[in-house]
């Protein structure tokens, strides 16, 4: 077989008689097509990536937050998946402020906050209010947190926080930690919050002072 060059292909009967074969492409990128310019005049068609204005007029639309999960809503459509936020992609000046924002765009009906991606050391300063179904995915590290009130606040129910269960006798390296800095300084307060989901991470304070670890202010926790 001969090789055409990559941004032209002559009819096949002309092809044949000018190589005497039938001619290939040689091989390409993945995610390709042999097309004309993506913009701009015409020109000789080649080999190049798809482009938004490939797609005809009106094919897809599609509305969300940016490196958001996503799903198909049909009539042609893509949106913004209404269940999962990933903290690590929101801005913010530490962990907590990731996982606050994260919490805030979901909507009122609440979803999932996937903070799992940050791992390692973490801080956080402020309060994370959860006043909507929220289940919390913490990942596998320390959040060191050095603010005044709880560090967690839940006043709704089915509220879930959720971390990496560790593994060894004691160890931290390989699971979720919370550690509260503060003496006077609460982890995890529940008011209202029937039904509230604690699991798989450790909870760790100063040893001393008048700070709760956990504060259930409801019927019903687990």
């Amino acid at each position: 077989a001969t090789d055409l060059p990559s941004s032209r292909m002559p009819p096949s009967a002309f092809a044949i008689a000018r190589f005497g074969t039938v001619p290939t492409f040689p091989n390409q990128s993945t995610n390709t097509l042999f097309a004309g310019p993506g913009s701009g005049a015409a020109a000789a068609p080649a080999f190049r990536a798809l482009v938004l204005a490939d797609l005809p007029t009106g094919a897809v639309t599609g509305s969300g937050t940016a490196g958001q999960p996503a799903v198909w809503g049909g009539a042609n459509s893509i949106v913004a998946s209404p269940a999962v936020r990933f903290a690590d992609e929101f801005a913010g000046a530490d962990a907590g402020a990731k996982i606050a924002a994260a919490i805030t765009d979901l909507p009122s009906t609440g979803g999932t906050v996937d903070a799992r991606g940050l791992e390692g050391a973490q801080t956080a300063v402020s309060t994370l209010t959860i006043s909507k179904p929220v289940r919390l995915l913490l990942g596998a590290g320390t959040i060191t947190y050095s603010g005044t009130g709880s560090f967690i606040s839940a006043t709704v129910r089915g509220v879930v926080v959720e971390g990496i269960s560790h593994s060894g006798d004691g160890g931290n390296t390989n699971g979720t930690t919370i550690t509260i800095a503060g003496t006077a300084v609460n982890g995890i307060t529940a008011t209202d919050a029937e039904g509230i989901v604690l699991k798989n991470f450790n909870l760790t304070g100063p040893g001393s002072g008048t700070g709760i670890g956990i504060n259930m202010k409801s019927n019903l926790c687990q």
